[in-house]
């Protein structure tokens, strides 16, 4: 079909469509303007009601015979006494009234009971008070004390409102690994006594050092206490401590933790970070313990002390 002819057909749909509409809209019409105009009012109207069916008239139907009256026999007033008497009516049980307690409930008593004058100062509607936010106390700032020692540092950090801690002794460089070959030069200056009576500090050198050709080379490991004398004697002869042979090789830092008590007596010492080298760590954690503690807070401290080589 061409676009003329679909437009056409169309038209003719919704022009079909809107004439069945219409049509159907005039008998809706038609049908309530007749139940308006053509509507009887049997308000006011009493009494039977008389259909006429059939003709627009009506047609005359004979109304349905009227049933016969029915009447009461008549007794015999001597047969009515000689029957049974009957039997006289029960009267009906009028319902017994419910008895009235002799006492309220307790809800009307405490009704009528005033209130005390605490409940009347109380307000009805009474709002919760906001919680009170309990601030957690503050760990205190972490208190730090830095030092220096034979060219090295260290460190202390703890915590503490008040107060303070201290170590006094020796200092750590002197619990550190000996020189491995002592001069010629710098032993003639090892002059003067030891700590030892009737012992030289030539002496107490050569119990750990062999001679070769003058000088002197490290061959067996003292204990602390003598390698504390043997620092003490070459830093007073005139060694150069802060370029002690011990610092050629790259070292960490060494890490202790401890717990210092009220009493100022270290509880516990251990090693939380290694140098890299375990004879420096042992030498540290001596050179540390083997000295007198102070604590001015007067409680028990955890702490932590670094020791770093520069």
């Amino acid at each position: 079909m061409t676009s003329y002819q679909l437009a056409w057909q169309k038209k003719r749909t919704r022009q079909s469509f809107l004439a069945a509409v219409l049509l159907h809209l005039v008998l809706v019409g038609a049908v309530l303007l007749y139940g308006l105009l053509f509507r009887e009012n049997l308000e006011n109207f009493s009494g039977p009601v008389l259909i006429k069916l059939g003709e627009p008239e009506g047609e005359d139907l004979p109304l349905p015979p009227q049933p016969a009256e029915e009447t009461e026999p008549v007794q015999d007033p001597v047969q009515e006494s000689i029957e049974t008497p009957r039997e006289a009516p029960v009267p009906e049980e009028s319902p017994v009234p419910e008895e009235i307690p002799a006492t309220l409930p307790e809800t009307s008593k405490t009704a009528e009971q005033p209130l005390p004058q605490e409940a009347k100062d109380v307000s009805p509607v009474q709002t919760a008070a906001p919680e009170k936010v309990v601030e957690q106390p503050k760990e205190p700032e972490p208190v730090i004390i830095q030092g220096s020692d034979a060219g090295n540092a260290y460190e202390f950090q703890y915590s503490a409102d008040t107060g303070k801690i201290g170590r006094f002794g020796d200092e750590i460089s002197q619990y550190m690994p000996l020189p491995r070959m002592i001069s010629a030069a710098l032993f003639e200056r090892l002059t003067g006594d030891s700590y030892l009576i009737g012992v030289s500090r030539q002496d107490i050198v050569k119990k750990y050092y062999s001679d070769f050709n003058g000088d002197y080379y490290f061959e067996t490991q003292p204990p602390y206490s003598d390698v504390t004398a043997i620092w003490q004697y070459l830093i007073e002869a005139g060694y150069n401590h802060i370029n002690a042979d011990y610092k050629k090789d790259y070292l960490r830092p060494v890490v202790l933790e401890f717990v210092l008590s009220q009493d100022a007596e270290l509880q516990e010492v251990r090693i939380v970070s290694s140098s890299g080298d375990i004879e420096i760590d042992r030498a540290v954690k001596e050179g540390f313990m083997n000295a007198s503690f102070g604590n001015s807070t007067n409680r028990k401290i955890k702490g932590r002390f670094t020791y770093r080589f520069n």
